[in-house]
């Protein structure tokens, strides 16, 4: 699984969560677009920020298969910060699924780790 940013398998390279077989096909997509990708333990969830340069830094929170988010935070304003520096969003869920974990940019070249606890009505 990962990011569709340029598998030849007939679908847009539209940076959208897939997965696909050892040939290249897509089996199915399992969240909207992103980078660096995600995904809760029971795999229901997935979470990722915006792609490569793109300012601002928005982190989205998916539930399986579908493309638009059900949670989304800014973190990042600071170009600098996340793409010069490399100080990448990178979320990860707890293990109960029930927390997302990741990196915000609060203040040039201050990148702080935050946690959001996911809304009961999507467990």
């Amino acid at each position: 699984m990962g990011h569709d940013n340029q598998i030849d398998d007939g679908l847009a390279n539209d940076f959208s969560a897939r997965r696909w077989d050892l040939d290249g096909n897509v089996i199915e997509t399992l969240a909207g677009p992103g980078n660096h990708l995600g995904v809760s333990g029971d795999n229901i969830y997935y979470a990722s920020e915006s792609w490569y340069q793109k300012n601002p830094v928005i982190l989205s929170v998916y539930k399986k298969g579908e493309t638009e988010p059900f949670w989304q935070d800014t973190v990042s304003t600071d170009h600098h910060t996340t793409w010069t520096l490399a100080n990448h969003t990178n979320p990860s869920f707890s293990r109960d699924g029930k927390r997302v974990y990741y990196n915000k940019c609060v203040a040039p070249g201050k990148v702080q780790v935050y946690m959001a606890k996911l809304p009961d009505n999507f467990q």
